[in-house]
């Protein structure tokens, strides 16, 4: 139904008459009489008794009148909720990623989204493996999605926002034998603990650490449980920086000889993001240009 014309037939019963309502409404008494006319060719009925110079509703007109007033009323709702996403005062936003790019970047940008914009609710999705990313954000279960770059994709548009450092996470004591830049010598004599489905993966990054892990000591299903045992001082790992820093307060962080790093990507579908998809985009490349 045509909203117009439901203001045009209400405004016609509040006041009684076309006169008094073309004059409320600011359009020609002509233009409103024929609209008037042609709602009720419309719907195929007579909606006004017309007596003398006035309009009252008949049967017809009083049946029509409370749902034109629930219609105008939803139609309100709905811009104004509109509204208020595309001001980021409302809305939703689906983020997939794995636990190490949950933790950064990405629990830092959605700290900065959260004091921008309160009133925007979030999910994060566990997309567990690089394919599970993809996934989630090619079927739209998730807007955007955070992985390990590069990888094969041309459905999904795919930005890099820049590479962090994999640095040795070794206790205390096996750290005071160690130089400041450790090797792959250092590392062959270093008992190590490594998440199983990382050594199963096929993470870039994942393919790089393989040959300068040392004696493997413990595959752990969980990823807390070998942060656990590093901490505890029974283990080693590789870890990105900014992760470590997170997870491993008080464990040294030594940087590998060559370098080893990753190179952080943001992906989402082609189509139109949300606004709130948006601003954390801006928030993920800030955050990746100061880093």
């Amino acid at each position: 139904m045509d909203l117009r014309l439901m203001r045009y037939f209400l405004a016609v019963v509040d006041h009684g008459g076309v006169t008094r309502a073309a004059t409320a409404l600011y359009v020609a008494q002509p233009s409103l009489s024929q609209a008037i006319r042609n709602l009720e060719s419309k719907l195929g009925v007579e909606l006004f008794d017309r007596t003398g110079r006035g309009m009252t509703p008949s049967a017809a007109g009083r049946a029509l009148e409370p749902v034109a007033r629930r219609v105008l009323a939803d139609a309100e709702e709905a811009r104004l909720r509109v509204l208020r996403v595309a001001k980021l005062e409302s809305g939703r936003l689906t983020v997939t990623t794995m636990s190490t790019f949950a933790i950064a970047p990405l629990a830092g940008a959605l700290t900065e989204l959260r004091h921008r914009y309160p009133g925007v609710q979030v999910h994060v999705r566990d997309g567990a493996t690089p394919a599970g990313v993809l996934s989630m954000v090619r079927s739209g279960e998730a807007e955007l999605g955070l992985l390990e770059l590069p990888v094969q994709e041309t459905a999904l548009a795919v930005r890099s926002l820049g590479s962090e450092e994999l640095v040795l996470a070794a206790p205390e004591s096996f750290d005071k034998t160690l130089p400041f830049r450790v090797t792959v010598a250092d590392l062959a004599r270093l008992p190590f603990g490594v998440v199983t489905k990382d050594v199963l993966g096929t993470q870039p990054s994942a393919e790089r650490m393989a040959p300068l892990v040392g004696e493997v000591r413990c595959r752990c299903a969980h990823r807390q449980l070998l942060w656990e045992l590093v901490a505890a001082g029974a283990l080693c790992t590789f870890a990105p920086r900014r992760v470590a820093e997170v997870m491993l307060p008080g464990v040294a962080l030594r940087p590998v000889e060559p370098l080893l790093s990753r190179e952080v990507g943001l992906i989402h579908r082609t189509a139109d993001l949300s606004p709130a998809g948006r601003a954390l985009i801006e928030i993920l490349v800030a955050s990746g240009d100061s880093g």
